[in-house]
C-alpha cells in the first residue's frame, strides 16, 4: 500500500471494515484526523492513520470510506450485507 505514494496521486481513498457503532453495512467518509490514534489490528502492518499521514505528508489528500462490519469475529471473506455495500459502491461509483 505504501507504493501507491510512488504514483503522487492527489487523492487517495481507502475503503476498510472498520467500528462505526452502526448498523451492519452502514458507510462513512472519514478524513485522518477522525481515526483513533494508534488502532492496528491483524489485518494492517500499519495503523491506518500511521498510514495516511505518511501519504498526507507526500502531498497526497486521503479518505477513508469505512464500512460496518456485521461483526468483529477476523475471518477470511466478508459478510453479506458488506458484500452488497461494496456491490452497491461500486455501481455507484462506474
Amino acid at each position: 500500500m505504501i507504493q501507491v505514494a510512488a504514483l503522487s496521486p492527489d487523492v487517495i481513498l481507502v475503503i476498510d471494515v472498520m467500528e462505526l457503532h452502526a448498523k451492519p453495512a452502514s458507510m462513512a467518509l472519514l478524513q485522518s484526523e477522525a481515526l483513533p490514534e494508534a488502532v492496528c489490528c491483524p489485518s494492517h502492518r500499519l495503523p491506518l492513520k500511521t498510514l495516511l499521514r505518511l501519504w498526507e505528508t507526500g502531498g497526497s489528500k486521503t479518505f477513508v470510506l469505512g464500512i460496518q462490519p456485521k461483526d468483529r469475529i477476523f475471518r477470511e471473506g466478508l459478510s453479506a450485507e458488506v458484500e452488497m455495500s461494496i456491490d452497491a459502491l461500486t455501481l455507484f461509483l462506474s
